[in-house]
């Protein structure tokens, strides 16, 4: 009897291992359009080729595995951002940074926007900032420059937000954690460490994804 309980304990540990892992979905493909913002400001111009934002992707994807999504290249194309002198200016000394989002949401061309599936837009920096999802457009703004450098597991975070998930307190593993405060272990501040997804994320992220577009705050809600 004995023996039959600990098989049945070692059953019921297998497959809840298999819950959480991509072996136990099917996989979803996600489409993801992505625009590369060109322009004469050095502080604007994404300046990335190609094949560099395919290898950023075999990155996001790694992530993503967990859930048993992948998110596929739907097309490349090149956009020409609205209020570049403004934006610029205000890239160079980023301190308002609730009018440099409005700045953003006002400055997105949409006329590509991909609207049955995920947009991100590639842009040289945003100050301090790894990344945002826009909630107003839909879309993504991911810097290929930043300061903190060029992590697939940021982009990975913003995809996250893209399918519904909100931030959770900064641990150091969890993908969408929040960004720990200053003077924290520097361990949880090290996004290439940050890349586990719970069972309920996992979950809520594939519904989102089942509807075949990004998180709408306006109508998912």
């Amino acid at each position: 009897m004995k023996t039959h309980f600990y098989l049945y304990l070692n059953l019921i540990g297998l497959l809840t291992m298999l819950e959480c892992t991509s072996l136990y979905r099917p996989m979803m493909e996600l489409p993801l359009r992505v625009h590369i913002i060109n322009s004469n400001h050095s502080g604007i111009d994404a300046n990335i080729s190609n094949s560099e934002v395919k290898e950023l992707l075999v990155g996001v994807n790694k992530v993503w595995k967990q859930a048993g999504i992948t998110w596929k290249i739907e097309s490349i194309v090149p956009s020409i951002i609205g209020n570049e002198d403004k934006l610029a200016n205000f890239l160079r000394k980023p301190k308002d940074l609730t009018y440099g989002r409005k700045l953003l949401v006002n400055s997105i061309p949409l006329e590509n926007k991909l609207e049955t599936g995920w947009n991100v837009f590639l842009i040289k920096s945003l100050g301090p900032s790894g990344g945002v999802y826009l909630r107003e457009l839909c879309v993504i703004m991911f810097p290929v420059h930043s300061d903190i450098g060029r992590h697939p597991q940021i982009l990975a975070h913003e995809l996250g937000h893209a399918l519904g998930l909100n931030h959770v307190k900064a641990d150091g593993l969890n993908l969408m954690q929040e960004k720990p405060p200053k003077g924290t272990d520097e361990s949880l501040r090290d996004p290439t460490k940050a890349n586990y997804l719970s069972k309920e994320q996992i979950s809520k992220a594939r519904k989102q994804a089942l509807l075949g577009r990004a998180f709408d705050i306006r109508r998912d809600y």
